[in-house]
């Protein structure tokens, strides 16, 4: 199950950092698309102009919300710091993803109470055994439930209790978020997807000027995933949200091999954006975002030191990102490489099997 929770993490990560520029491009592309169809593959050159025409005012007015939508959250950014102990770089790179040591999700350090140990206070014991009924949770998760809705929904409300119980402990509050992440790749119901998202993002709201980085960490991965099932604006806000914690998680963090890989993927996204897609991000950002191939292969080769055993998606990613910059001899290695390893799960084979027709 950890391998299903992994790709369907890189999924809601990708899709929160390249929905910015994605999400609205493909609404202006699919204009022209459903104009394509209409007049026939010959269309006029001054029909042609007009369309171009509407576009650059659609255009127009979408950056002129964007600045807008930009002038309150640095608004709302002042008067946040003000009050934080925890402040974050204004020039804080752009990253996606979620922070998992290796390729599946790390349970040591769910199970780790240390940080809670350590600490004084007459609550000590009390979050302790909080700890300790999250983590039964997380195994009794790794079963196969006969009603596994009502299962869910019985997890919600152990977990709202114990939100309710501990609202200003952090090492408690991404445990539960974590929880919640599990519960929605869990359930076919959208409607409850969004609930166990929300309930995810709500139990670690409070806390986010903290400097707890598998907090950030698991509330990024929660907007993350929240953003697949937004409208197009929100998506945008939740896109901008998405990069920021997600910086923040990695300066706290920087040895997590996965995020370093999300980072990587981000930037080679970016960096493989389709003319069309660059002047759209052109034109609705001032500072659209901007990142290279080779910025890609930094962090791609970075999570490959770091992670604990192999990570097939991300030796993937590498060689496309060696072959866009042609380097076929080190594409070739790489790619052999991963051909090479035991496949373990659908998810394995099919990266395996894109490794092969690339190579």
């Amino acid at each position: 199950m950890n391998n299903v929770h992994h790709s369907s993490l890189t999924v809601a990560a990708i899709g929160a950092a390249i929905g910015v520029i994605g999400a609205v491009s493909m609404l202006l592309y699919q204009k022209v698309v459903k104009h394509n169809q209409r007049v026939g593959v010959r269309q006029d050159l001054a029909v042609m102009n007009q369309k171009i025409i509407a576009l650059e005012e659609d255009l127009k007015l979408l950056r002129q919300q964007s600045q807008l939508h930009g002038k309150k959250r640095r608004s709302r950014k002042q008067v946040s710091n003000e009050e934080a102990t925890y402040t974050g770089a204004d020039n804080e790179v752009d990253v996606d993803g979620s922070s998992i040591a290796g390729t599946d999700f790390n349970d040591d350090e769910f199970f780790d109470f240390s940080d809670v140990e350590e600490s004084a206070g007459d609550s000590d014991s009390r979050a302790s055994e909080a700890i300790s009924e999250l983590c039964t949770l997380l195994v009794k998760m790794e079963d196969e439930h006969e009603d596994k809705e009502s299962y869910l929904k019985d997890v919600h409300s152990q977990l709202q209790e114990i939100a309710l119980s501990h609202p200003d402990n952090a090492e408690i509050a991404w445990r539960i978020a974590k929880l919640y992440y599990i519960c929605s790749n869990n359930t076919e119901d959208a409607e409850l997807t969004e609930v166990y998202i929300l309930a995810g993002l709500k139990a670690c709201e409070k806390m986010l000027d903290t400097r707890n980085a598998d907090l950030i960490k698991w509330y990024a991965i929660l907007v993350g995933s929240h953003a697949k099932i937004l409208p197009i604006k929100d998506q945008i806000e939740a896109g901008y949200r998405f990069k920021e914690y997600v910086s923040k998680a990695l300066e706290l963090n920087p040895t997590d091999a996965l995020l370093h890989h999300m980072l990587g993927r981000f930037k080679f996204e970016v960096a493989d954006l389709s003319w069309f897609k660059r002047k759209v991000a052109a034109a609705l950002f001032a500072e659209p975002p901007s990142a290279t191939y080779e910025e890609a292969i930094d962090h791609f080769k970075k999570a490959e030191e770091l992670a604990t055993q192999p990570h097939l998606e991300n030796m993937l990613f590498l060689g496309k990102a060696y072959m866009a910059i042609n380097q076929p001899s080190d594409a070739i290695e790489l790619l052999k490489k991963l051909c090479s390893l035991p496949a373990l799960t659908k998810e394995d084979k099919a990266i395996q099997s894109e490794a092969g027709m690339l190579l």
